[in-house]
């Protein structure tokens, strides 16, 4: 569901899980938590997590991909069956234009990302046959579109190009072959309740939990300044009508002008980091998954500089899992997987 520039493996997140020992109502952390990666796997083990991200429209992305999880497909399909695609399809192309003439101001205060979805659809959407329908349905078919739009906007001009249509319908059959093989799954084979989850859009330099209170925390911090990751949701902020200018002046890796942003970057993450501590219960683990990039031609190595961190924090073990990324890509040549334990 939905492509994130910053998101990591499904697989290597669970293992993770694994390895940290939680169940049931432990809690799993992630405070970056992008597009929902960490909480979908500790949800579909059946293990409670709860995800911080300064961005609402990740925030909204990961609800709706959480809150998919629990879609009844048979009634979704059946519903749809009798649904005209072009309706929906041009339904949310012209709601576009009505959102992002509203400018929306959302500030980080530790809202519930269910809740800005309500005030979405109740709000700021136009009146509509959709709203007939549960809102997680609203919601996925909201994502498609999304998803839709995302393709749209980066393979313009490619030889992989279509019409917004085309790649709605492609993404529409593509997102329900999803929920069905998820409904199988969860539900007739396993007959799995998927875990307690909960999306905060909130700010991982003061994490909106007691202390002592997480069994673990698993998360992808910014990669530096590497990746502008509002000019990368910018699609999706603008569709939304949300305004950037505050993301631009508190999100980790943004903060500053040239000279500034290393040493921003440097501050926030050791206090990101100090919050990790603070929140996580004695013997838990910090599990932080980091690149080395190239920022003016120079090789950053902040993931050594959390390794010293550690013992100054507080943590009574750290280790550093390096893995070579292939490929190519010049400005990441390691992803480092960070075990720190309190």
């Amino acid at each position: 569901f939905y492509p994130y520039k910053g998101k990591f493996h499904g697989q290597m997140i669970k293992a993770i899980i694994n390895f940290i020992g939680a169940e049931d109502k432990d809690v799993i952390l992630d405070p970056f938590v992008g597009s929902g990666t960490t909480l979908i796997e500790a949800a579909t083990i059946g293990t409670t997590s709860i995800g911080v991200d300064i961005n609402p429209a990740l925030c909204i992305v990961s609800q709706i991909k959480l809150d998919a999880l629990n879609i009844n497909y048979p009634e979704f399909n059946d519903e749809m069956k009798k649904s005209k695609l072009s309706d929906i399809f041009e339904y949310f192309r012209s709601a576009g234009d009505h959102l992002s003439r509203r400018r929306w101001v959302i500030e980080p205060r530790n809202q519930d990302a269910r809740e800005i979805l309500e005030e979405l659809w109740e709000e700021r959407f136009p009146p509509s046959f959709l709203k007939d329908y549960p809102l997680e349905w609203r919601n996925i078919l909201m994502l498609i579109y999304l998803h839709a739009l995302s393709d749209f906007t980066y393979l313009k001009g490619t030889n992989k190009s279509r019409s917004l249509y085309e790649f709605f319908l492609i993404n529409f059959n593509e997102y329900r072959k999803t929920l069905e093989g998820v409904y199988e799954t969860l539900k007739k084979t396993l007959n799995l309740t998927p875990g307690a989850y909960k999306v905060v859009l909130g700010n991982a330099l003061n994490l909106p939990l007691e202390e002592e209170t997480v069994k673990g925390i698993i998360t992808s911090p910014p990669y530096s300044i590497a990746l502008d990751y509002v000019k990368n949701d910018l699609h999706l902020l603008q569709y939304l009508g949300i305004d950037t200018t505050l993301l631009r002046r508190e999100m980790v890796g943004l903060k500053g002008n040239k000279s500034e942003k290393l040493m921003l970057y440097e501050r926030d993450m050791r206090t990101s980091i100090e919050e990790m501590y603070r929140v996580l219960r004695e013997g838990g683990w910090a599990v932080i998954v980091l690149g080395d990039v190239v920022v003016n031609n120079e090789r950053t190595d902040f993931c050594s500089k959390i390794m010293e961190w550690a013992s100054e924090i507080g943590f009574s073990d750290a280790y550093d899992m390096r893995r070579p990324i292939l490929g190519g890509f010049a400005r990441l040549r390691y992803e480092h997987i960070l075990f720190l334990q309190k």
